[in-house]
Protein backbone atom coordinates (compact mmCIF):
# COMPACT_ATOMS: atom_id res chain seq x y z
CA UNK A 1 0.00 0.00 0.00
CA UNK A 2 1.27 3.33 -1.26
CA UNK A 3 1.40 5.97 1.56
CA UNK A 4 -0.90 8.94 0.27
CA UNK A 5 1.18 11.53 2.00
CA UNK A 6 3.65 10.66 -0.86
CA UNK A 7 1.45 10.69 -3.64
CA UNK A 8 1.02 13.16 -5.91
CA UNK A 9 -0.34 14.52 -8.58
CA UNK A 10 0.54 12.51 -11.94
CA UNK A 11 1.17 9.39 -10.31
CA UNK A 12 -0.55 6.31 -11.52
CA UNK A 13 -1.50 4.33 -9.30
CA UNK A 14 -3.80 1.10 -8.87
CA UNK A 15 -6.79 1.41 -7.10
CA UNK A 16 -10.12 -0.75 -5.81
CA UNK A 17 -12.76 0.78 -7.08
CA UNK A 18 -16.30 0.06 -6.38
CA UNK A 19 -19.16 -0.28 -9.04
CA UNK A 20 -21.83 2.34 -8.27
CA UNK A 21 -24.81 -0.15 -8.83
CA UNK A 22 -23.64 -2.58 -7.67
CA UNK A 23 -21.65 -4.50 -4.37
CA UNK A 24 -18.48 -5.35 -6.17
CA UNK A 25 -15.81 -3.42 -8.10
CA UNK A 26 -12.07 -3.87 -9.51
CA UNK A 27 -8.79 -2.83 -9.43
CA UNK A 28 -8.22 -0.10 -11.65
CA UNK A 29 -5.62 2.36 -13.10
CA UNK A 30 -5.82 5.99 -11.85
CA UNK A 31 -4.05 9.12 -12.72
CA UNK A 32 -3.79 11.59 -9.73
CA UNK A 33 -4.92 15.01 -9.76
CA UNK A 34 -4.56 16.10 -6.69
CA UNK A 35 -4.48 14.43 -3.25
CA UNK A 36 -4.84 15.22 0.61
CA UNK A 37 -4.90 13.61 4.12
CA UNK A 38 -8.44 13.13 3.53
CA UNK A 39 -9.04 12.15 -0.43
CA UNK A 40 -7.42 11.60 -3.40
CA UNK A 41 -8.89 13.46 -6.79
CA UNK A 42 -8.03 11.16 -9.91
CA UNK A 43 -8.93 10.81 -13.68
CA UNK A 44 -9.84 7.02 -15.23
CA UNK A 45 -7.43 5.16 -17.29
CA UNK A 46 -8.65 2.88 -19.99
CA UNK A 47 -7.40 0.87 -22.57
CA UNK A 48 -10.53 0.20 -24.31
CA UNK A 49 -10.70 2.53 -26.96
CA UNK A 50 -12.03 1.33 -30.54
CA UNK A 51 -15.17 0.83 -29.56
CA UNK A 52 -16.43 3.77 -28.13
CA UNK A 53 -18.23 6.87 -29.44
CA UNK A 54 -17.07 9.61 -31.17
CA UNK A 55 -18.17 11.80 -28.26
CA UNK A 56 -16.27 9.39 -26.21
CA UNK A 57 -13.26 9.44 -28.15
CA UNK A 58 -12.89 13.17 -27.82
CA UNK A 59 -12.03 13.13 -24.00
CA UNK A 60 -9.86 11.06 -24.13
CA UNK A 61 -5.46 11.47 -23.97
CA UNK A 62 -3.49 8.86 -25.84
CA UNK A 63 -0.51 8.52 -22.87
CA UNK A 64 2.31 8.90 -25.51
CA UNK A 65 5.00 7.21 -23.22
CA UNK A 66 2.73 4.43 -21.63
CA UNK A 67 5.40 2.08 -21.03
CA UNK A 68 8.09 4.34 -19.72
CA UNK A 69 5.25 5.30 -17.08
CA UNK A 70 4.43 2.21 -16.09
CA UNK A 71 0.97 0.58 -17.77
CA UNK A 72 1.10 -2.55 -19.53
CA UNK A 73 -0.71 -1.51 -22.69
CA UNK A 74 -1.54 1.50 -24.65
CA UNK A 75 -3.78 3.60 -22.60
CA UNK A 76 -5.98 6.92 -22.34
CA UNK A 77 -7.05 9.45 -19.46
CA UNK A 78 -10.51 9.86 -19.40
CA UNK A 79 -11.26 13.67 -18.97
CA UNK A 80 -14.91 13.20 -18.92
CA UNK A 81 -15.38 12.85 -15.02
CA UNK A 82 -13.23 14.22 -12.23
CA UNK A 83 -13.23 11.41 -9.53
CA UNK A 84 -12.56 11.30 -5.22
CA UNK A 85 -11.81 9.07 -3.00
CA UNK A 86 -12.33 9.51 0.44
CA UNK A 87 -9.04 8.24 2.00
CA UNK A 88 -10.80 7.68 5.62
CA UNK A 89 -12.44 4.11 4.06
CA UNK A 90 -8.92 2.71 4.31
CA UNK A 91 -8.31 1.68 1.08
CA UNK A 92 -5.69 -0.25 -0.17
CA UNK A 93 -3.61 0.86 -3.77
CA UNK A 94 -0.13 0.85 -4.89
CA UNK A 95 1.89 3.15 -7.47
CA UNK A 96 2.46 1.76 -11.03
CA UNK A 97 4.18 4.51 -12.30
CA UNK A 98 4.09 8.03 -12.96
CA UNK A 99 3.36 10.33 -16.20
CA UNK A 100 6.59 11.37 -18.31
CA UNK A 101 6.96 15.18 -18.55
CA UNK A 102 5.53 14.80 -22.46
CA UNK A 103 2.37 13.45 -21.31
CA UNK A 104 1.67 15.92 -18.80
CA UNK A 105 2.28 18.84 -21.14
CA UNK A 106 0.31 17.19 -23.66
CA UNK A 107 -2.30 16.30 -20.92
CA UNK A 108 -2.71 19.56 -20.20
CA UNK A 109 -2.73 21.01 -23.67
CA UNK A 110 -5.74 18.32 -24.10
CA UNK A 111 -7.71 19.34 -20.99
CA UNK A 112 -7.48 23.46 -22.09
CA UNK A 113 -8.69 22.53 -25.66
CA UNK A 114 -11.41 20.02 -24.58
CA UNK A 115 -13.16 22.61 -22.45
CA UNK A 116 -12.11 25.52 -24.83
CA UNK A 117 -14.13 23.30 -27.39
CA UNK A 118 -16.77 22.16 -25.37
CA UNK A 119 -17.45 25.88 -23.71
Amino acid sequence: MTNHKITKPDDILILYVSFIDSDSGKKRPILVVNSNEYSITFFSLTTKYEKKSNRIKKQYYKIKNWKKSGLLRQSYVDIGTLREISLEENINFYKLGELCIDDIVGLNKFINEFYIRKY
